[in-house]
C-alpha cells in the first residue's frame, strides 16, 4: 500500500510540477572527425581493438573483446562486412581510460564540433548527432557559473579513436572522442562513444537488430543490476538520460521483456524528434524544442522472428532528460511516428544545406 501511495504521489507530482523543462546542464562527449575521402558503403572491415591505458589491473583481452563485439554489431547494422578475409578497409579502435583527481562543486565540460566544407559537401549524413554538438555548444556558451565550496572528487576520463586504413599505411577517416565520467567502467559509454563515431559513416541498408529477451521474473534483478544510477548517452542528444526507478521498480514502462530494446535505442539513436512540427523546425536549435524529445526504433526480441515497433519518449528537468514511456505500438500508430521522423530528417537536411 505505502509503496503505491508513494508511486501515485510521483506521479502526481511529476502532472502538476512541470512541464518538461530544456535541460541547462549539458554533459556531452567532446569529438572531431578528419576523412580524407569518403568511406564505401556495404564494404568489408576488419576490426582491431587495443587498449593504450586503464586504472584497472589485469589482461585487456576481454574488455578488447566486448568492444570489437559492439563495434561488429553497430557496423553490420549500416551494412559492413566484417571480417578478416580480404577486408577494404581495416578499423583500429584504440581506448585508454584516465583516472583524474579533480576540486570543484561543477564540472565544466569544453566542446568542440570540428566541421569542414568537405564534410558537408561530401555528402555527410549524421545531422541528428551534429546537431546534439550544436545545442550543447549553445547551451554551455549560454549557461552561467556560480561559485560554491570547493571539493575533492574523482573523474574518470574516458577515451577512443578510430581510424580507418585502404591499406597497411596512412588512415583515410579518423574520429576522437573523450567523456568524463563517474564511472570507471569504459563499457558503460563505448557502445555510444562508437554509435557516434558511426553516424558519420555511410549507411547502405537497414537493419533490425536482434537483443535479448528479459524474463518476466527477473526485471526487478535486471534493473537493479543495469539500470539503478545509470546514465545513458544518446548520440542525438545533448544530455544524459536515466529512468525513473523506485524500489527496483521502473516508472513508465510497458513490456519490461523489451528492456535490452529500450537500452540499446537509448545508446544508439541517431535522430530524436523534438516537440513542434516542420514550421517550428527551420531553425532546429531553438532550445524551447527540446523540452521532450522521442526515440524510434524496430527490433526483435529473444527468438521472435516478428520485428516489434518500439518508442521512448523522454521529458526534460533541468539538468537531464528523464524516461517518460516506453512502448511497443502496433504497425499503424508507428508509421505516424516514422512519418514524423522522416520529416525531422528532411528539416535537418535542409538546415545543414549551407553550400551551393
Amino acid at each position: 500500500m505505502k509503496k503505491a501511495m508513494f508511486k501515485f504521489c510521483l506521479s502526481l507530482l511529476i502532472l502538476v510540477s512541470g512541464c518538461a523543462q530544456v535541460p541547462k546542464t549539458v554533459s556531452r562527449p567532446w569529438k572531431r572527425t578528419l576523412q580524407e575521402m569518403r568511406i564505401v558503403e556495404g564494404s568489408t572491415v576488419s576490426v582491431i581493438v587495443k587498449c593504450e591505458e586503464t586504472p584497472i589491473l589485469g589482461s585487456d583481452h576481454l574488455v578488447n573483446s566486448e568492444i570489437s563485439s559492439a563495434a561488429t554489431d553497430l557496423l553490420h547494422r549500416r551494412g559492413f562486412i566484417v571480417s578478416e578475409q580480404n577486408p577494404d578497409y581495416i578499423l583500429k579502435i584504440f581506448y585508454k581510460t584516465i583516472r583524474v583527481d579533480k576540486e570543484s562543486s561543477i564540472q565544466i565540460n569544453q566542446s568542440g564540433n570540428w566541421l569542414s566544407s568537405r564534410k558537408i559537401a561530401s555528402g555527410y549524413s549524421g545531422f541528428g548527432v551534429m546537431l546534439a554538438n550544436s545545442l550543447e555548444t549553445l547551451a554551455t556558451s549560454s549557461a552561467s557559473m556560480s561559485q560554491v565550496a570547493t571539493y575533492k572528487y574523482e573523474v574518470f576520463n574516458h577515451q577512443l579513436s578510430c581510424e580507418i586504413f585502404p591499406n597497411q599505411e596512412d588512415p583515410v577517416w579518423k574520429h576522437d572522442t573523450y567523456v568524463e565520467s563517474s564511472d570507471v567502467n569504459i563499457l558503460n559509454h563505448s557502445r555510444s562513444l562508437l554509435q557516434i563515431a558511426f553516424a558519420e559513416l555511410p549507411s547502405s541498408e537497414i537493419i533490425v537488430p536482434t537483443v535479448p529477451k528479459v524474463r518476466k521474473n527477473k526485471v526487478s534483478d535486471f534493473t537493479n543490476q543495469f539500470l539503478v544510477n545509470r546514465s545513458f548517452i544518446c548520440p542525438a542528444l545533448p544530455s544524459y538520460i536515466l529512468f525513473r526507478i523506485y524500489d527496483k521498480d521502473i516508472l513508465g514502462v510497458s513490456h519490461p521483456e523489451a528492456l535490452m530494446a529500450y537500452m540499446d535505442l537509448l545508446q544508439t539513436a541517431e535522430y530524436a524528434i523534438p516537440n513542434g512540427s516542420e514550421t517550428d523546425w527551420e531553425d532546429p536549435t531553438q532550445s524551447r524544442l527540446w523540452n521532450k524529445a522521442t526515440l524510434i526504433g524496430r527490433y526483435h526480441i529473444g527468438s521472435s522472428k516478428e520485428p516489434v515497433n518500439v518508442v521512448v519518449n523522454l521529458s526534460g528537468t533541468t539538468s537531464k532528460y528523464l524516461v517518460k514511456e516506453c512502448l511497443l505500438v502496433s504497425d499503424e500508430a508507428f508509421r505516424a511516428y516514422q512519418a514524423k521522423y522522416d520529416s525531422w530528417k528532411q528539416a535537418l537536411q535542409r538546415y545543414y544545406q549551407f553550400f551551393e
